[in-house]
């Protein structure tokens, strides 16, 4: 699991540097390891932290969290941006569903 993370981190570290935002790592109740995908898990973790870091503030703290539970296993990511409208919580989860307002975008 620490590798997971650490890899996923590392993946948005320089833009997460280019904003001042501080990434905690909060994992002291992660199972050591667990039956799964580490690649997806990877990017899942990385999918999740890109969105933190386009629309979270200059200078503000982003929490990735794991967790045991007797069920399985819990990543959470939390972040002081302005958070989904709840006309789109229902699409949160649904592929190729940008967001097209609020964010840092970068590409072209």
């Amino acid at each position: 699991v620490d590798r997971t993370i650490a890899a996923a981190a590392e993946l948005v570290a320089d833009r997460l540097e280019e904003h001042a935002i501080r990434l905690k790592i909060d994992a002291a109740t992660a199972p050591k390891t667990f039956h799964g995908d580490e690649i997806r898990i990877r990017q899942i973790l990385y999918n999740l932290l890109s969105n933190a870091a386009n629309y979270a503030p200059e200078a503000s703290t982003i929490t990735l969290a794991c967790r045991s539970l007797a069920e399985g296993v819990e990543f959470s990511v939390h972040d002081d941006g302005p958070g989904m409208p709840p006309d789109l919580l229902d699409s949160v989860f649904r592929r190729f569903e940008p967001r097209t307002n609020g964010g840092r975008r970068r590409g072209p």
